[in-house]
C-alpha cells in the first residue's frame, strides 16, 4: 500500500505542475509487472470510485466522443506517435480498428468490472495494457527510437479526461461539481495503477484544479502539436477515424476533426463536403438535445444503451469489420 498521498507529491500550483510535466524525462518501466486490489494507494476513494462508473453509465456517448477527440490529441504528440508507429499496430485502417477497439473495450471494462476484486476483468484489462506498455517501451528503446516516457504516459491519460472538461458547453453535457470530482478521482486511480508517477499524473486534487491544468496543456502544447502536425501524423489520425467507422458507421473523419479544432479554438483548414456538413450538424443537434430538461434524459438513456449494443456486437459479431477486412483479419484478442 502507498503511505505518501498523491496531493503531496504533485505540485502545489497548476503553473508548476504544467512546468514539472512537460520538462520531465524519465521513462517508465519495461519491466512486466501485475498489479491487483493490494496496490490501491491509501488514498483510494471507493464512493467516488463508484460515482464516476455511475456518471459514466448516464454519460456513455458523450464521454466516448471526448474520448475520440482525446485519442486524436494523442496522435499529434510526436514522441508518442513514433512509438505508435515503430510497434506497427496502427498503419492501416484494419490495424488501427483493431488497436483502438481494444483499447475501447478495455476502458468500458474499467467503468463495468469490479475494482477491488482481484478476479474481475478489471485487473486483466489493467494489466494487458500495462504488458503493452512495458514491451512497447522496451523494443523502442532497443531500436533507438526512444521509448515511452511518463510524460507521453500522462498526456495519454489527459486524453481522457481533458475534453470532458474543454468541450463542456459544445457537448452540452450536464453535471454537478461533485459528478466531475468523482471522475477526476477515478482516472487519478487508473493514472496510478498504470504507473504513471504521481508527480505529474494529470489529474489535481479535485475536477477544477485538473480542468485548469488541462486548459494550459491545450493551450499551450497541444495548439503548437497541432500547428506542427506532419502529413505522417495526419495520416494515421486518418487510418484511427476509418477504423472507428467499423464501430460506429456515424464516425466521420471531417466531422469530427472539425470539432476536435473547434474545442482547440483553431480553425479547421479543410471545406466540408456536404456529407461531412450534414453529419457535423446531425451530431451537434443530438448534443443539444441532450441538454434540454426532461426530453434530453429520455434521449441520453436511448444512447446509453445503443453504445452497450455497439460494444457488444464489436465484442461477438463485428459485421461490418468481417465484411471489409475478413474475418480473420479482424479478429481481436483482448486477453
Amino acid at each position: 500500500m502507498k503511505k505518501r498521498h498523491i496531493d503531496d507529491a504533485q505540485p502545489t500550483t497548476v503553473e508548476e505542475h504544467f512546468k514539472l510535466l512537460m520538462s520531465d524525462t524519465d521513462f517508465i518501466s519495461s519491466d512486466i509487472t501485475k498489479v491487483s486490489p493490494a496496490d490501491l494507494p491509501d488514498w483510494y476513494d471507493s464512493k467516488l470510485f463508484n460515482e464516476a462508473k455511475q456518471f459514466y453509465s448516464r454519460n456513455m456517448l458523450t464521454v466516448g466522443l471526448t474520448g475520440l477527440l482525446g485519442l486524436i490529441g494523442v496522435l499529434t504528440v510526436p514522441p508518442i506517435l513514433d512509438v505508435l508507429i515503430y510497434t506497427k499496430q496502427s498503419g492501416s485502417t484494419c490495424l488501427a480498428y483493431k488497436r483502438y477497439l481494444q483499447t475501447l473495450l478495455h476502458v468500458y471494462t474499467f467503468y463495468y468490472s469490479d475494482i477491488e476484486d482481484p478476479d474481475s476483468k478489471w485487473y486483466k484489462s489493467l494489466n494487458v495494457v500495462r504488458s503493452k506498455h512495458a514491451i512497447g517501451h522496451k523494443r523502442a528503446q532497443i531500436a533507438k527510437i526512444g521509448g515511452i516516457s511518463q510524460r507521453d504516459m500522462s498526456l495519454t491519460l489527459y486524453a481522457f479526461v481533458a475534453y470532458l472538461h474543454l468541450g463542456r458547453d459544445k457537448m452540452h453535457l450536464k453535471y454537478t461539481t461533485a459528478e466531475l470530482d468523482a471522475f477526476n478521482h477515478f482516472w487519478r486511480i487508473i493514472g496510478h495503477l498504470l504507473g504513471i508517477d504521481d508527480r505529474i499524473n494529470v489529474c489535481r486534487k479535485n475536477a477544477d484544479e485538473t480542468a485548469k491544468l488541462c486548459r494550459r496543456i491545450n493551450d499551450d502544447f497541444m495548439r503548437k502539436c497541432l500547428r506542427d502536425m506532419t502529413p505522417e501524423i495526419m495520416e494515421m489520425v486518418e487510418y484511427m477515424l476509418n477504423g472507428f467507422w467499423y464501430i460506429d458507421i456515424s464516425v466521420d473523419l471531417d466531422a469530427i476533426m472539425v470539432l476536435y479544432y473547434d474545442i482547440l479554438g483553431v480553425e479547421y483548414p479543410k471545406k466540408l463536403s456536404w456529407y461531412s456538413w450534414l453529419n457535423m450538424k446531425n451530431r451537434d443537434i443530438q448534443l443539444s438535445i441532450m441538454g434540454v430538461p426532461y426530453f434530453g434524459s429520455i434521449l441520453r438513456v436511448y444512447y446509453n444503451y445503443f453504445v452497450r449494443v455497439i460494444y457488444w456486437i464489436q465484442e461477438h459479431y463485428p459485421v461490418l469489420a468481417w465484411i471489409g477486412f475478413g474475418k480473420s483479419q479482424s479478429a481481436i484478442k483482448l486477453y
